[in-house]
């Protein structure tokens, strides 16, 4: 279950008005605190955010501003490290930066979709889950 910060903020709440409502003490309020806060997630970190370009003619002038492989040059280097087919490539704006996603045919006719950095393509070649 995915809570963001003002439904925690509304419970909190409404568990607070119950509480003081009921006459109950201090401490049971803090422990009731307590145990929600050992149910937080530890790793709570917020989802990444990635857009991608429909218009490879708006794309493509975010590859020479930016200074980002080209996709003829992406599809060289895929070559030399992938084994497969390019089917799709698409241009993507992360956090990090630019990415391209790129959906491969094995020859087998699995279809793998892979990011790869867009400035240092396949430096890592990592499947997209």
């Amino acid at each position: 279950m995915h809570m963001d910060w003002c439904s925690w903020g509304v419970l909190l709440a409404g568990i607070a008005l119950v509480m003081t409502s009921m006459r109950l003490k201090l401490g049971s309020l803090l422990v009731l605190v307590a145990v929600l806060v050992a149910r937080w997630p530890s790793n709570a970190v917020a989802e990444e955010h990635i857009v991608c370009f429909d218009d490879w003619s708006v794309a493509a002038k975010a590859v020479k501003k930016q200074g980002l492989v080209s996709v003829e040059e992406l599809s060289v280097i895929a070559k030399k490290k992938l084994s497969g087919q390019i089917m799709k490539t698409t241009l993507c704006k992360t956090k990090q930066g630019f990415a391209y996603l790129v959906v491969v045919r094995s020859s087998a006719g699995k279809l793998e979709t892979f990011r790869t950095d867009a400035r240092n393509p396949f430096y890592d070649v990592g499947k997209r889950k």
